[in-house]
This record gives C-alpha cells, structure tokens and sequence, in this order.
C-alpha cells in the first residue's frame, strides 16, 4: 500500500491489488478510506504537500481521537509495512520521517522534523533533519520525538519522554531528555550499571517484560499480567541481561512486588 500527493489537495491512493481511489485531503477533512492492507480506524487528517508512504498491513489509528500527518512541499512519511501508529498521534516531515516494519508507536506521539522556525525569529524558517524509528521499535504513549532524532532498530522508549539524538538498538530509554536506561545483553558478570541506578533498571525490565506502562513498585504478579511463574522465568532472564548478574532460579519464588523484586536485585550485585 503506498499514497503519494499529486501536487495538490489530492492523493492517489493504491492498494496491493492495485486499486485507486482519489480523496480529499487536509482541510477538507474527508475520510481517507482503506484500502486493501491498509487498516484505518477512523479518518486520519492529512495534509500532503510532499509525499506519504504506507506499508502493507500497516494499522493508523484516529478515534477516540485523530491523528494528524503533515508533510510540507518536498517531505516525505513513510510507515512501514505491519506497523501501528495509535490514536491522537501528530506527524510533520519537512524533510523526512522513517517509521520502520514491524514498529508500534503509540497514542498521542508527536514526530517532528523540524522546530518550525528559528528561536530568534519565529518568522524564519527552521533547518531540518530527519527522523528515523527503527524496525520493531516501540514507542510508548504520549513521546515526543524531534528533528534528527535516530531510534534504533529494536529500542524501546518510555511513556511520556523526550528523544533527540540517537538512541542504541535494542535500547531502552526514558526522560526529558530521553536518556538510556536498559541495553540489551550487556553480558552476565559484568554489570554495565551501578547499584543506585538498580530501582530505575527493574522498573524498566518489568514494563519491558511485560509490556506495561506505569508499573508502580507495590505492583507485582497478582497486578502484572503475564507475571506468572514462565513469566517469571523470563523476568529472570531479563534482569540478568540488563543487569550483568546471575541470580539464583528460585529466586523470585516469593516476591510479591516491584520492591521486593529491587531487593532481590541489588542482592545479586553482592552476592559471589
């Protein structure tokens, strides 16, 4: 599935099988209907004076509330095949905005490349500097993403942070500014963070494990979905790989919380 502006308020937009359907964009605010592969809940707004791209079996999400995709003359968005955009999310490329296969970014995300105009002038325009969102990375609800921004393939960043610059693959980040929390594998025996920073790391794995946001350290398997005893057995592993320890099978047997499960931790970074 690919739509591409004709140079006016218009757009082609084709499906897999190759059929065309032509339909008002921007202000007029008509719906844009799917089309073969193309999932859309809701009607998008989209105002095209470049060129938006969509890959096949991707979902765009616009109710409760509408999401927004902007290009100025010469932008460029590309979603890309079996990726998700949630609702309220806003979109400008005035240069270009990569979103890659497979990724998911969530509800009320605001990509942007470029600041619109300079911070002495807001009449002058800005420089731009695209932007590119990994495959299979994910963005949680309510990030805010700016001009140069690199995420890489596989990261993960937290609800409600800023990102600018680059952030690893297989990364996990969070923060104004965005800053990283978790790396993938950084090696058993070698713990690549220090124990003050141990709370922040376990609250991360376990929204990572788990696939949830806001945990909150009271919380634990009887609150968690998925915090079963295999679900526990990938928190484990989980923890070991962000944390450069070995921890004992059992030993999440018994906890009952984020907390404890911290406790249990930041045993493991004394234990021989």
């Amino acid at each position: 599935m690919w739509l591409e502006a004709d140079g006016s308020a218009h757009a082609w937009v084709r499906g897999a099988i190759g059929a065309v359907e032509r339909v008002r964009l921007g202000r007029a605010k008509r719906v844009l209907k799917a089309q073969q592969r193309l999932v859309l809940e809701g009607a998008p707004w989209i105002e095209n004076l470049g060129t938006i791209v969509v890959g096949d079996d991707a979902i765009i999400v616009s109710k409760p509330v509408q999401s927004h995709f902007v290009t100025g003359p010469g932008g460029t968005i590309v979603i890309g095949a079996r990726s998700s955009i949630g609702p309220g999310a806003a979109f400008a490329a005035h240069e270009r905005i990569v979103v890659g296969e497979d990724a998911k970014v969530g509800a009320f995300v605001v990509v942007m490349d470029t600041d619109f105009h300079t911070a002495a002038d807001i009449d002058a325009s800005s420089a731009t500097s695209p932007v590119k969102i990994g495959a299979r990375a994910v963005i949680d609800d309510h990030v805010t993403i700016l001009k140069g921004a690199s995420i890489g393939e596989g990261a993960h960043v937290g609800a409600g942070s800023v990102v600018s610059g680059t952030v690893p693959a297989g990364a996990f980040v969070r923060g104004v500014p965005a800053s990283v929390v978790v790396v993938d594998a950084p090696g058993k025996g070698s713990s690549s963070i220090s124990p003050d920073r141990v709370p922040e790391v376990v609250m991360a794995t376990v929204e990572r494990t788990f696939a949830v946001t806001s945990a909150q350290p009271n919380q634990g398997p009887k609150d968690i979905p998925g915090w079963d005893s295999l679900g526990a057995l990938r928190l484990l592993v989980a923890l070991e790989e962000a944390c450069g320890i070995s921890l004992p099978e059992d030993s999440l047997r018994d906890v009952a919380s984020i907390e404890e499960l911290v406790d249990v931790v930041r045993r493991g970074f004394v234990s021989p």
